[in-house]
């Protein structure tokens, strides 16, 4: 299966893992970030980045299903890349998203459970930000797991 690359700066991957640049060299790409940690062997956090191209690589955690998704990997000197947070296997609880008021020109910033969404409708929700609704930034959550080790093999 090949990578399909979107004008944002976003791609589908395929099932496969891919390895975090080690370059990272500030984060200028961050206008805010907050690190939260919860009682379940969990971190949750929320990243504001510039508009896109973001330079994330999303893929599917379900292909088909609105189970979300996962950062699989980064387009390398990125937004994505050279954020201290995100990581590989970090799923995407939430996201914003410009809405448009039907019959109106007017339009609020709303936020998208993306784990109830498709990969197309989270991309979506993540392009609708543009500089003509007078929004320069996409806030993103993203739920870390923890590792734990497993002894003995078990």
């Amino acid at each position: 299966m090949t990578t399909t690359s979107f004008h944002l700066g976003l791609q589908r991957s395929p099932k496969t893992s891919l390895q975090r640049s080690q370059n990272r060299r500030s984060s200028s790409g961050i206008l805010r970030t907050s690190l939260r940690s919860t009682s379940s062997p969990e971190q949750s956090y929320t990243v504001k980045l510039n508009l896109p191209p973001l330079g994330i690589i999303f893929e599917e955690i379900n292909p088909g299903l609105s189970t979300g998704v996962l950062v699989s990997g980064f387009v390398e000197n990125s937004q994505g890349d050279l954020n201290p947070l995100i990581q590989p296997g970090d799923i995407l609880t939430t996201t914003t998203a410009v809405k448009i008021e039907s019959g109106s020109s007017k339009y609020s910033l709303v936020t998208v459970n993306a784990e109830k969404c498709d990969f197309d409708t989270i991309i979506s929700a993540i392009s609708s930000h543009q500089p003509k609704f007078r929004c320069d930034y996409v806030e993103l959550g993203f739920r870390r797991q923890e590792k734990i080790a497993v002894e003995n093999g078990e």
